[in-house]
């Protein structure tokens, strides 16, 4: 086997791994679905005092404030990444079409920045990663 063919293989097994084991994560529900069957609920549902919240509301809770916070982060890393994309893209595009002898060559300098935005792009960056 030849090293392209190699590369190829692995990449393929990769990526199959990757969704099994995406499959397998998301049959998981994160919900406070047990609520009402530990002690705590049960004493706070009495009206005994003291029991304000349970701990699976408690641990939902602190589920929804992190994965908020990993959206809100995400969120703004791609709009620096956009904002990158889109003032280096247009470097590329004016440096590379600008030839030598003063013409433009606008063919070439949009191949070239076409290319540099699908490689720097977060979604291929991620898939390098993966």
């Amino acid at each position: 086997m030849d090293a392209g063919t190699m590369v190829v293989v692995t990449s393929l097994i990769g990526i199959l791994f990757a969704a099994f084991q995406f499959l397998q994560i998301s049959k998981i529900k994160v919900e406070p679905s047990s609520a009402g069957t530990s002690l705590s609920t049960f004493k706070r549902m009495t009206g005994e005092e003291g029991v304000e919240s349970s701990t699976e509301e408690k641990v939902f809770e602190i589920y929804n404030d992190i994965r908020n916070g990993a959206k809100a982060f995400l969120f703004a890393e791609y709009t620096v990444c956009l904002v990158f994309l889109v003032v280096f893209g247009f470097i590329v595009l004016m440096l590379t079409a600008h030839s030598a002898d003063g013409t433009w060559d606008w063919t070439m300098g949009t191949l070239t920045c076409t290319a540099f935005l699908l490689v720097a792009s977060p979604p291929s960056s991620l898939a390098t990663l993966a």
